[in-house]
């Protein structure tokens, strides 16, 4: 019974080399047999050389010149001054810092003009470039871009004025208190490279349009009522940039 019983446990063995010499009728054990020689005969050989008293003393000799020369390198720059550069990180970089809106009834071609501060709170210069600039009061719609790269240097300020709005556009809205929206994205990045960084937001926007009583007074500068809520924001990595 143990015999069988031994006999049954390595029965896989047989049915594997059977199988083996099924796909492989001519010449599958020769084959086994010379690769399986092959790798005896490296592998003994390997073990000679590295029990070899010369090899060893050879492997000590040159650790013991290598260390030399490092520590004579170290001890030669150890005065000399190691000149270190801040790793470039942009991420989140680009920051949103405010929105304003002027209206200048006297100026029928830039009655009302938005402009949005952005600035550079990265440790380095970058350079940014506005994709797309979009608002919308109410039935009223402008948009804008600006394909020139812009660069700011470290902790430096921009601000981002949109193509304005006709008189003819909001004239329909004086006396009148009108929401809005604004989208804009603009992508960023090293100013030595393309952008790596696209920072998007949407924004609601209110407007409180002085009446035409107070338009008609001759003043150059009325005051407009004015605020923006945050209702979308993203700053993303470009993935063609980095993929």
């Amino acid at each position: 019974m143990p015999a069988m019983h031994r006999f049954k446990n390595i029965r896989w063995l047989g049915e594997a080399i059977a199988w083996i010499a099924g796909v492989y009728p001519s010449g599958w054990a020769a084959a086994m047999a010379a690769l399986a020689a092959t790798l005896l005969t490296y592998w003994t050989g390997v073990l000679r050389r590295v029990e070899d008293p010369l090899v060893g003393d050879a492997v000590f000799v040159f650790l013991g010149i290598l260390w030399t020369y490092i520590g004579l390198v170290i001890l030669s720059e150890r005065r000399r001054p190691i000149e270190t550069y801040p790793r470039k990180d942009f991420r989140y970089g680009l920051t949103f810092e405010g929105m304003n809106a002027n209206f200048y009834p006297r100026h029928p071609d830039g009655a009302l003009q938005i402009t949005v501060l952005l600035r550079n709170c990265c440790f380095s210069p970058l350079k940014h470039v506005v994709e797309s600039f979009e608002a919308a009061i109410e039935t009223r719609s402008i948009s804008d871009e600006n394909a020139v790269p812009i660069f700011m240097t470290r902790g430096a300020g921009r601000t981002f004025t949109l193509k304005p709005f006709k008189m003819t556009h909001v004239k329909e809205f004086l006396g009148t208190r009108q929401e809005g929206t604004l989208k804009m994205s603009i992508a960023y990045g090293d100013v030595e490279g393309p952008p790596t960084r696209r920072l998007k937001m949407s924004f609601t926007t209110y407007y409180e349009f002085p009446n035409e009583q107070a338009i008609s007074s001759g003043v150059p500068f009325v005051t407009l009522g004015f605020n923006h809520t945050i209702t979308k924001e993203s700053d993303e990595p470009i993935k063609s940039e980095i993929g």
